[in-house]
């Protein structure tokens, strides 16, 4: 009997982009741990500038909190780089006419690229891939060690496809699976 397969053909935009990376680097722990110290230097720099605004002045009291206060640039500049980074990946795969196919089965996957520079043919079994989380607009299949592949839910071309793959997902990682449940 042959096996069932889900095939889809990645299309992201920037906002697809943008959403899933920020949302695997929610799942990085050192990137949450850069933003628990950006946040914990804002708020002790307030602190500081309004216990001090009595003797100084707020402005200047928050002005003397300036180099803690810099740390508000480090997810701010974080933010421009995905932008950046997106913007310039998508260029490219349009500037190379790159299409990218995925063949799901519960043996595994293939992934299918061509482009005007040819052909390129990957595939895997799921054990690829650490876990699978499912989000309100994308599945996102995160590696062992770093980074990872997004689905965008729109990718699929229906709503019964979005199940079938779901239930894959389910069925070949077991805990490792994030899915929601609709």
């Amino acid at each position: 009997m042959p096996t069932e397969t889900v095939e889809v053909e990645l299309r992201f935009d920037l906002a697809d982009y943008i959403r899933a990376t920020t949302r695997l680097l929610f799942t990085q722990p050192t990137f949450v741990g850069i933003l628990a110290l950006t946040a914990l230097a804002v708020i002790y720099a307030m602190y500081v500038a309004i216990r001090d605004a009595g003797a100084m002045g707020f402005g200047q009291a928050l002005w003397a909190q300036a180099p803690i206060l810099l740390f508000l640039l480090v997810p701010i500049v974080l933010w421009f780089s995905l932008r950046r980074q997106g913007a310039r990946i998508i260029a490219r795969q349009r500037a190379s006419n790159e299409r990218i196919f995925y063949v799901f089965s519960d043996d595994g996957f293939v992934q299918r690229v061509t482009s005007d520079h040819g052909r390129n043919e990957h595939s895997g079994t799921w054990d690829t891939f650490a876990k699978v989380v499912e989000t309100p607009h994308e599945f996102l299949l995160l590696l062992p060690r770093q980074g990872g592949v997004f689905l965008p839910k729109r990718c699929f071309a229906s709503p019964d496809q979005v199940a079938r793959f779901r239930d894959m997902v389910g069925r070949a990682l077991g805990d490792r699976a994030k899915l929601r449940s609709n």
